[in-house]
């Protein structure tokens, strides 16, 4: 046991001072994690990321109708510019229509709003004419535009309805025998009527959301993604860990090691001690540096041992055995990389963050020592209690345990 313990003790420190190894183990969940929480907007907030309002060019050809006269163009504008769409919607006046639509094309502007001239008649029209208005956009606005075309809607579905309310009135203003002056003048004061509540509605909605903690907003699901980065990059040291017993064998290290007085089981015992020592260094690593780097807050220490032990004992058992199938190092490479990017996006590990996953996709990622590592760490996270813990962490640690066995019991045969 002792000479085991000392080729996995020269295996760590070869780890440590070996600069690449360090670069994929450590730096590199850690920028890749930073890259991702800046995206978000940070670590520290619990909101979701800003929202860049759209910007529109909008312009007015409408002169109004009625008496007093009524621009629904003009207040059609006004409504978008109150402070209920200024967070969604930025709106700049253009002079014309060929000036608004100059400035999509230079993508000075993400879309063109033209009222056309007339707008206000055909809205208050008692006839079949139709008013509409013009929507010119970038393709590339093509997720967020049905954010401008709600709002943009919100407005003329009130226009609709006053020209509603307008036939309605002549209707009955006709029914009851009234002059047709009289009927035009009723029908447009009803519309005019109808048509302020685009700015004034008597029925609204008044939106409230669920106020969550911070560790339940952005931060938890950069929490999530972190511990997705964790487990990838565990599972990948462990394995090219491993994959040094192929290199010096290629090498003939391995060969002068079984050489000495020490049986080769005691040699390979300490070389896979290595596998699980070297990843439980450097999972531990990423664990502290994670809350002290991006503020993550692991939860209850006895939680965050069982889970990482479980995770640890997963992934050295799933990079012995994986390597022991491999005949040569370029064999190695290819397991290591098709294998582990397989099971890490079939458990979960890329897609964290990500809503409305479908629930197949959680059933599949319970059939990989990934997938329970994920939900170890998500419960974690949450704020789960260790009894709740026990089951992810005992699963992850048994599938290990059994992986690590086949692993070692295929290379004893193979260096018999």
């Amino acid at each position: 046991m002792r000479i085991a313990l000392a080729i996995a003790i020269k295996d760590i420190r070869q780890w440590t001072r070996n600069l690449p190894a360090l670069m994929f183990g450590l730096a590199a969940p850690l920028v890749l994690t930073a890259l991702i929480g800046l995206a978000f907007g940070g670590f520290s907030g619990g909101g979701a990321p800003e929202l860049q309002p759209i910007s529109v060019r909008a312009v007015n050809l409408d002169v109004g109708a009625g008496s007093p006269p009524v621009n629904l163009g003009e207040q059609l504008i006004q409504t978008l510019q109150e402070p209920g769409h200024a967070s969604l919607v930025e709106i700049t006046l253009a002079a014309d229509e060929a000036t608004a639509r100059s400035a999509v094309d230079r993508r000075e502007a993400d879309a063109a709003l033209i009222v056309p001239a007339g707008f206000s008649v055909a809205v208050m029209s008692t006839g079949d004419q139709r008013a509409e208005v013009v929507l010119y956009h970038d393709p590339g606005l093509v997720w967020r535009l049905p954010i401008l075309t709600g709002a943009v809607q919100g407005v003329l579905d009130a226009y609709s309805g006053s020209r509603v309310a307008g036939l309605v009135t002549a209707a009955q203003m006709a029914s009851r025998g009234a002059s047709d002056e009289a009927i035009a003048s009723g029908a447009e004061s009803a519309a005019v009527q109808y048509a302020q509540t685009a700015t004034m509605p008597l029925v609204g909605m008044k939106v409230e959301s669920l106020s969550r903690p911070a560790a339940e907003g952005t931060a938890a699901i950069l929490a999530e993604v972190c511990a997705g980065m964790l487990i990838t990059f565990t599972f990948f040291t462990a394995a090219t860990t491993a994959e040094t017993i192929l290199k010096e064998d290629e090498t003939g290290t391995l060969r002068r090691l079984f050489t000495t007085p020490a049986a080769r089981t005691t040699v390979l015992g300490g070389k896979l001690l290595s596998v699980f020592l070297v990843t439980l260094l450097q999972a531990s690593i990423l664990v502290i540096a994670a809350a002290l780097l991006f503020g993550v807050r692991w939860g209850d220490p006895a939680g965050v041992f069982l889970v990482l032990l479980g995770l640890v004992i997963a992934a050295s058992g799933m990079s012995v055995v994986l390597l022991s199938f491999a005949r040569n190092t370029r064999e190695a490479g290819y397991l290591i990389g098709g294998a582990l990017s397989i099971l890490g996006f079939a458990g979960g590990l890329f897609t964290t963050g990500f809503q409305n996953i479908p629930k197949v996709l959680d059933t599949v990622a319970l059939f990989t020592p990934q997938g329970w590592a994920m939900r170890g760490y998500k419960l974690l996270l949450r704020g789960e209690s260790l009894p709740a813990l026990l089951l992810p962490a005992a699963i992850c640690a048994a599938a290990g345990a059994v992986l690590f066995l086949a692993g070692s019991l295929v290379f004893r045969r193979r260096y018999a």
